[in-house]
């Protein structure tokens, strides 16, 4: 009997730690035509990783014209919350989207 209430227990106790579906993901979140530090070799800068304001991914955009990159959630179109991505007049032509903390932080073409 104690060994089938030990079983419930770890059972429920894992089912809440791996419950992590309502956890928001942290960003990297610029833009490398208003911040250097932005660009590739990215140094991962603290003060630039950002809670996304809901369960989205991380996005790291590669501008054609100008030569730029852009960090950011994946938030709805609409969204203009803090860490969303922006609308820009610029052609991406690599995004690149993951879904883990600061994983938009690479350096790595994807």
């Amino acid at each position: 009997m104690r060994l089938l209430l030990l079983l419930a227990f770890l059972s429920v106790a894992v089912a809440d730690v791996s419950d992590d579906d309502n956890i928001p993901i942290k960003c990297y979140v610029c833009d490398s035509t208003k911040d250097s530090r932005c660009a590739d070799p990215f140094n991962r800068p603290a003060d630039l990783l950002v809670t996304c304001p809901g369960e989205y991914s991380c996005v790291k955009k590669k501008f054609r014209y100008p030569d730029s990159i852009e960090r950011c959630c994946s938030c709805n179109v609409t969204d203009t919350r803090l860490g969303c991505c922006a609308k820009h007049d610029r052609l991406a032509y690599k995004n690149s989207y993951c879904f883990a903390d600061g994983c938009n932080g690479s350096n790595l073409e994807f």
